[in-house]
C-alpha cells in the first residue's frame, strides 16, 4: 500500500509540473496607448509626502504597461524622490483606493527647476490593462512640504481628456477632491496582448501535399495570461476568402513564440495555394477576441524546407529582443547558427516534428524515427475535443470558477472528475477479487475522458491506470 501512494503522488506531482509552467518576464519596444499629451496651460496642487495628485484614465484595449510618461517640475531641492503608482478606479470620475498595481520612482535632481519637461517612469512590473476599465496615475513625493519642496504635474486646466478627470488628496490617497474638467497630462507605453507577427506556409513537410502555416505570435491576454492553461482559451484559426474557418488548432504557448497549423493533404487539397486567406488568434470565451493576419503573396513559400530553416532561425532572433534574457540559439563551427537547447522546445513546442522533420537545425538532435504533427484540422474536431463545449455554458462555468478557487483552469478540474475516480479504482482493484471490476470500469471512465476533450496529459495518466489493472489481473493475479 505504501508502494501505491507513492506511486499516485509521483503521478499527481508530474501532471500539476506540467501544468504549472512558469513564464519568462519579457521586454520589448513599446507602444503609445492611452494619453493626453497636448492643450497645457497650468500646474497641479503642490504636491508632497501626503498631498497625493491623480489623473484618471481609461483603457482603450486590452494591453499591458511598462512606463508612463509626465511632465514635470520641482520646487526646491529636498522631496527625495517623485513616486508614480497605478491603481484601479471604480468610475472614470475617480475613486482611486487600494493597493498600488505597479510603480516606479525618480530621485528628485533629475527633475527641472526652470521649464516642465516630460519624465519616463518605467514600472517595477509589465502590468495587464483590461478593456474599457478605469485606472488612476497617482503621483507623490517621498519626502518634503507643501511650502518650499514640492513637485508640480503639468496639466490643462480646461480639461479634454474624455476618458478621466483630475484630483488631489490632502490624506495621502485616502480620500480624493476632483479637480474637474482638469486634466493632467500623460502617456502610456505598453505591449499589445494578443497579436500575429508573421506567417509563412510551407508545403510538403511531413508528407507530400500538406501545408504547415508558421506563425510567430504574442498573446498576453489577462486575466488567463501566466496562470490558465492557454490551450484551453485560445485557437489558431485558417478562415478562407468567404470568411469560413476551414482549419484549426490549439495555440500552445503563451508570451512571444511559435506556433502552426497542420493541414493534411486531404484538407490542403480542398484548399487554393496562393489565396489571400487569413489567419486568427481567436479567443474561445465570452467575447470570443481575436486578431488576425491577411497571407499576401510573399508568405507563400513552397516545398523547400531549407526556406523553413531560415525563418526558424529569424523568428529566433526577433523573439530574442521579447526576451533579452535567454539564449535561443548558439553558433556552432562548420553549422552556422543553430536552436540552443532553450530554443529547441520552444519551436518543437509551436511547430510538433520539427526536429524530426528539420534536425539539423537543432544544436543536439537525432537522425532516427518518424512523427506525425498533432494537429487539430476541423472546426468539428476543435468543438468536439473543447472541454467547455462537452460541459456545457452552466458546467464550463462551474468548473472556471472551481478552478478560480485555487489557481488552476476549468478543463484541469475537469480532468479530476476522471482521474479520482481512476485513482479509487486502483486502490480498489488492490483488494482481493476487485481487480477484474476495476479493470472493466476503468474503460467507460477512459472513454469518457476523451469524449470530454480532456487534456492529453490527464488522458495518458489515466489510460496508464487502466493498463496497470488489466495487467495486474491478467498476470499478477493469476
Amino acid at each position: 500500500m505504501k508502494k501505491l501512494n507513492l506511486i499516485i503522488l509521483l503521478l499527481m506531482a508530474v501532471s500539476y509540473s506540467l501544468v504549472f509552467v512558469p513564464v519568462v518576464n519579457a521586454a520589448s519596444v513599446p507602444i503609445l496607448y492611452e494619453y493626453y499629451n497636448t492643450g497645457s496651460d497650468n500646474g497641479s496642487n503642490n504636491i508632497t509626502i501626503t498631498q497625493y495628485t491623480t489623473q484618471i484614465i481609461t483603457t482603450s484595449s486590452n494591453h499591458t504597461i511598462t512606463s508612463i510618461k509626465v511632465p514635470l517640475k520641482r520646487v526646491g531641492t529636498d522631496f527625495g524622490y517623485a513616486y508614480l503608482s497605478i491603481r484601479k478606479s471604480t468610475t472614470s470620475t475617480g475613486n482611486a483606493t487600494g493597493n498600488d498595481l505597479a510603480y516606479s520612482t525618480l530621485v528628485y535632481s533629475a527633475i527641472s527647476t526652470v521649464d516642465y519637461a516630460w519624465y519616463t517612469f518605467n514600472l517595477n512590473t509589465e502590468l495587464n490593462l483590461d478593456s474599457s476599465n478605469y485606472y488612476a496615475i497617482i503621483l507623490h513625493t517621498t519626502t518634503g512640504d507643501n511650502a518650499a519642496n514640492n513637485l508640480l504635474w503639468q496639466s490643462d486646466n480646461g480639461g479634454g481628456y474624455a476618458g478621466g478627470v483630475g484630483l488631489y488628496s490632502t490624506d495621502s490617497g485616502a480620500t480624493w477632491i476632483s479637480e474637474s474638467p482638469k486634466d493632467y497630462l500623460f502617456e502610456v507605453w505598453g505591449n499589445t496582448t494578443l497579436s500575429i507577427q508573421d506567417v509563412k506556409v510551407f508545403s510538403s513537410y511531413q508528407v507530400s501535399g500538406d501545408w504547415l502555416i508558421a506563425i510567430r505570435y504574442l498573446n498576453l491576454y489577462p486575466p488567463y495570461y501566466d496562470t490558465y492553461d492557454v490551450r484551453q482559451y485560445f485557437d489558431f484559426q485558417l478562415l478562407d476568402t468567404a470568411n469560413v474557418t476551414r482549419a484549426s488548432s490549439s495555440v500552445r504557448a503563451w508570451g512571444n513564440k511559435p506556433g502552426c497549423i497542420y493541414l493534411s493533404p486531404a484538407i490542403a487539397g480542398s484548399l487554393e495555394w496562393g489565396k489571400p486567406y487569413k489567419i486568427r488568434i481567436y479567443g474561445k470565451f465570452t467575447g470570443n477576441p481575436y486578431t488576425e493576419y491577411t497571407l499576401v503573396s510573399a508568405d507563400w513559400i513552397g516545398s523547400d524546407l531549407v526556406n523553413l530553416d531560415s525563418w526558424v532561425i529569424s523568428s529566433c532572433n526577433v523573439i530574442k529582443v521579447y526576451y533579452p534574457t535567454l539564449t535561443l540559439t548558439n553558433t556552432i563551427a562548420q553549422r552556422g547558427e543553430l536552436l540552443s537547447p532553450t530554443g529547441g522546445p520552444m519551436f518543437e513546442l509551436g511547430i510538433p516534428g520539427l526536429s524530426l522533420v528539420r534536425p539539423t537545425i537543432f544544436q543536439t538532435y537525432t537522425t532516427t524515427g518518424t512523427s506525425p504533427v498533432l494537429s487539430v484540422d476541423t472546426t468539428y474536431m476543435t468543438s468536439l475535443k473543447n472541454w467547455a463545449a462537452f460541459w456545457g455554458p452552466d458546467g464550463a462555468a462551474m468548473l472556471t470558477g472551481l478552478g478560480n478557487m485555487i489557481g488552476v483552469g476549468g478543463g484541469v478540474i475537469g480532468a479530476m472528475f476522471f482521474l479520482i475516480p481512476m485513482l479509487a479504482l486502483m486502490i480498489w482493484g488492490f483488494m482481493p477479487s476487485s481487480s477484474h471490476a476495476a479493470s472493466v470500469l476503468s474503460l467507460p471512465i477512459l472513454l469518457a475522458s476523451v469524449l470530454a476533450g480532456t487534456d492529453l496529459l490527464y488522458i495518458v495518466i489515466i489510460a496508464a491506470i487502466a493498463v496497470f489493472l488489466f495487467i495486474k489481473q491478467w498476470w499478477f493475479d493469476k
